[in-house]
Parts: C-alpha cells; sequence; structure tokens
C-alpha cells in the first residue's frame, strides 16, 4: 500500500471521520435546556399545550443559535405581544 493510501485509510476511518466536540455532545445540550424543560413542564398546569410547546420550541431554537436561556425566552416573550403574529394565529396568548 502506498503512502498515499496509508494516509487516506487513516484519515477515513470511521473514528477518525467526525472531531469529537464537547459541546455537542448531548449531555451538554441536555444539560443547557434543563432549565427550559423545567419551565416548559411547570407552565403545562396553567397554559393551554400549544402555547406552551410552541414557547419552548421558539425558545429551544434561539438557544440553538447561541442565545442564552433567558436572552431566549425574553425574546419570545417580546413576541407574544407582537399583534401581527397574534392575529396571523401564528402564536397564541
Amino acid at each position: 500500500m502506498s503512502k498515499f493510501n496509508r494516509m487516506l485509510a487513516r484519515m477515513l476511518r470511521p473514528s477518525d471521520s467526525l472531531p469529537v466536540v464537547p459541546s455537542l455532545h448531548p449531555y451538554n445540550f441536555l444539560l443547557q435546556l434543563q432549565p427550559l424543560l423545567q419551565q416548559g413542564r411547570h407552565a403545562l398546569d396553567d397554559n393551554p399545550s400549544r402555547h406552551v410547546l410552541t414557547e419552548v420550541a421558539l425558545t429551544a431554537y434561539l438557544m440553538g443559535m447561541g442565545f442564552d436561556y433567558r436572552p431566549a425566552k425574553a425574546i419570545v416573550d417580546t413576541w407574544e405581544t407582537d399583534d401581527a403574529l397574534l392575529n396571523e394565529g401564528l402564536l397564541e396568548k
């Protein structure tokens, strides 16, 4: 086997195909979402499930975009007062 083929084989091994990034580990992801999941679970007692699931999904999306929990939640809360979103039925109060 040539030097190039050995190098190529080493580069294409399944264990080496994806870099190990600690922040992408499911444990870290779930740890970051823990406050959101707890808030959503408690909100289900007093609010319609569609409203709670929409709020949790939007907040999780913003967290995935790099926002921390509190700023993401604040942004979603401002969206809940947007008359255009409410009138079109995209969000519920």
